[in-house]
Formats: C-alpha cells, sequence, structure tokens
C-alpha cells in the first residue's frame, strides 16, 4: 500500500477546505500538479430529455459498467482513466517531497509520521471498500447510537470541566462544536505561519 492522497493531502494541509479546494482528486490535481481534471458529468453526461423531447438541464452519468463496456464510451473512458491513475500517483509523489519536509518530533518528519500512523490505516480502509462491511443497522447500530448520544454528552462535560481549570468560568461555556471557540482556546496567542501575525489572544463570544 504506497498510500492515500486524501490522508496525505490533509496531513500536509488542513486548511484545504476553508480555502475552497478540498481533497478530491480534481482538487489536489489543479493544486498540485496545475492540470486540469475535467469531471465525470462534463465527459459522459447525458442531458435527461424533457417530455417534449428536447435536453434539459439535468445532466445524468451513465453507471460505471456501461462506460466501461459501451464502444461509445470505451476509449473516452480508458484515456480517463489512465489520466486519474497517472494523476494519483504524481500527487501521492508530490505529497511525499512535502511531508518530508515538514518537520515532526524527534528530529523525524510528517512523512514518518504517516508512514508510522496512517499507512495501515489507509490499507485496512481498502481492504473493507473491497470486501464490505455487514452492518447490522436494526439492533446493533441502534443501540450503539443511544450509547454513543451518552458518552458525548459525558465527554463534553469532563472537556468543559478541564477547560475551566484552565481558563475559569468561562470554560464552563465552551462550545466544543465551534472550530472559532476551540482554536481561540487552543491556539489563542500562537503565531499563524501563512501570515507572520499572532492569533487573537482572546475573544468575546454571546452565549445563548
Amino acid at each position: 500500500f504506497a498510500g492515500d492522497t486524501m490522508h496525505m493531502a490533509r496531513l500536509q494541509d488542513t486548511s484545504r477546505l476553508k480555502r475552497g479546494s478540498g481533497y478530491s482528486l480534481e482538487a489536489l490535481t489543479s493544486d498540485l500538479l496545475q492540470r486540469t481534471k475535467k469531471p465525470m458529468k462534463e465527459l459522459f453526461g447525458i442531458p435527461r430529455l424533457r417530455k417534449d423531447g428536447t435536453e434539459g438541464a439535468i445532466v445524468d452519468v451513465p453507471p460505471v459498467e456501461v462506460m466501461q463496456r459501451d464502444p461509445k464510451h470505451r476509449a473516452k473512458f480508458i484515456r480517463y482513466s489512465c489520466y486519474d491513475a497517472e494523476g494519483t500517483w504524481l500527487i501521492r509523489e508530490q505529497l511525499q517531497l512535502l511531508l518530508e519536509k515538514m518537520p515532526w518530533i524527534g528530529g523525524e518528519n510528517l512523512w514518518q509520521y504517516y508512514q508510522r500512523y496512517l499507512c495501515a490505516f489507509g490499507d485496512v480502509l481498502t481492504d473493507m471498500e473491497r470486501r464490505g462491511v455487514r452492518v447490522d443497522a436494526k439492533d446493533y447500530l441502534a443501540q450503539v447510537e443511544v450509547q454513543a448520544r451518552k458518552d458525548r454528552v459525558e465527554h463534553e462535560k469532563k472537556f468543559r470541566e478541564w477547560a475551566h481549570q484552565q481558563i475559569g468560568i468561562d470554560g464552563l461555556a465552551l462550545n466544543p462544536a465551534s472550530s472559532t471557540q476551540l482554536s481561540t482556546f487552543l491556539f489563542g496567542g500562537a503565531r499563524n505561519e501563512k501570515t507572520g501575525e499572532p492569533t487573537e489572544k482572546e475573544r468575546v463570544f454571546k452565549v445563548l
């Protein structure tokens, strides 16, 4: 298993979603390789016909097996698949170079971190996708959901109590679901590596 480009890209830059690019193959191809990847809808899309027989604005993409076997799509699908495969490999190579330049602890880098802790996880995910996973949604998942909601309430309570010890009474009102509040609490005052300026050490939030 050589690596998962989405996991590697998130480790290399966690702000891609905020910047609007994201972690899709199309976004990474554009961002890291400066290449354009046309979406399947643009290449294989078939306009849905209106009642009068004219083409409408809605575009449907044929099933993958149809695009693979239909002589009308086959050559284009082969080019599309090869382009994707080549792009994925080049992205992986580029991300490895970037992660190797990012320091971690003990004199190691984030590529070593990825190999040690995340690569095996990606391998497991591919096995799950290939073999499938049996899910008992009717009974087991329903029970787990109830327990998970209870656990969440308990963990949020413990988190606020810990925050209370760190910053005083305001910690009890901290909203763990707010990324703005969490970033101020955890990283307030730290230097923004992109702008070089310190982040706000304190912010005022309305408690509803």
